[in-house]
């Protein structure tokens, strides 16, 4: 039997090319028309996208063709700021974590290293406590306050 080129002797893991079907699948079977993703999934919808199009060119218009509907943060940087939010690094706060859980999280979450004491001025630049407050804090004022006030090293004090 010949072998394709290109395609090693060792067998394939099942996640190369499995992975992308199930979600195709997850898109596909509620025949979903817009897909909520993040920027790093939009590629899942059009894996969708394709197998919606060979599947109805074979068998008549089945499924209709997804589009990503990516918001305005297409992605969220993770708890530990290193990475963006997944829940196999283990640096997300989960939809159906409880009040204790999120709180847990949040008061643990990557700040500025070189803060060390609540009067020394911190940086707001990619700290994940201030990116969640501009992507769900709606008191925009009360965000621009707080990022003056960590800036200056006065947050801790009260007003």
């Amino acid at each position: 039997m010949a072998r394709a080129a290109n395609i090693p002797d060792e067998s394939f893991p099942f996640g190369l090319l499995g992975y992308p079907v199930l979600q195709a699948a997850d898109i596909l079977l509620p025949r979903a028309h817009l897909v909520p993703v993040g920027k790093d999934n939009e590629a899942h919808v059009e894996v969708a996208r394709e197998i919606a199009r060979r599947f109805n060119g074979q068998y008549g218009e089945v499924f209709p063709i997804p589009d990503a509907m990516i918001g305005d943060t297409p992605t969220l940087i993770g708890t530990d700021g290193k990475a963006k939010m997944s829940k196999s690094l283990g640096n997300a706060i989960m939809l159906s974590d409880d009040e204790k859980a999120v709180t847990r999280k949040v008061r643990g979450m990557y700040t500025d290293p070189n803060r060390i004491h609540a009067d020394i001025p911190g940086t707001v630049e990619g700290n994940p406590v201030f990116a969640y407050h501009e992507v769900f804090n709606p008191n925009r004022e009360e965000v621009e306050d707080l990022q003056t006030r960590y800036r200056a090293g006065t947050v801790a004090m009260s007003r």
